[in-house]
């Protein structure tokens, strides 16, 4: 059974002067993101971070000032605002336990094919090399057990 609910306007107003801080911050990062900010207005900003003037909530009230009046409706920031919450939903999943064991799974999974990459690349080197011998032995008639003879005898004499 379906129920209808009431909105009690909770979020509608932000509850604390902390909360309505972390919305704007939020709200201008996404505009900027999207494209939808004032140029300049970004650009004065960006400035400011690589010189360590940051100051997040002057930059966010400035980015909101001068935001067009549909901004928030646009479908680019919508959706990047559902994938941001979506990215924060799921973050316990790249950390911990789970993160863990995923980050075992793709080292193995890297790790196999690591050694089988290397195992064929030897198999290929090997038989280009037995072709390389059986060519040299019928068409030269030159054997390496002769070289091989020679150098155990350099090494190991008598």
């Amino acid at each position: 059974m379906l129920e209808e609910i009431e909105d009690d306007g909770l979020y509608d107003a932000p509850a604390s002067e902390d909360e309505a801080r972390a919305r704007r911050r939020v709200l201008a990062g996404l505009l900027v993101e999207s494209g939808l900010a004032d140029k300049k207005t970004a650009k004065r900003w960006q400035s400011a971070v690589v010189s360590g003037e940051w100051d997040a909530d002057a930059c966010a009230a400035e980015i909101l000032a001068a935001a067009p009046v549909d901004a928030f409706s646009s479908p680019a920031v919508l959706e990047r605002a559902g994938r941001l919450e979506r990215d924060f939903l799921m973050a316990s999943y790249t950390r911990g336990v789970k993160g863990a064991s995923r980050r075992v799974r793709a080292a193995t999974r890297s790790s196999s094919a690591f050694v089988l990459v290397n195992i064929i690349a030897f198999l290929v080197y090997s038989a280009v090399i037995a072709a390389l011998l059986i060519v040299a032995r019928v068409g030269y008639d030159w054997s390496i057990d002769g070289t091989i003879d020679r150098i155990t005898s350099v090494i190991r004499p008598g």
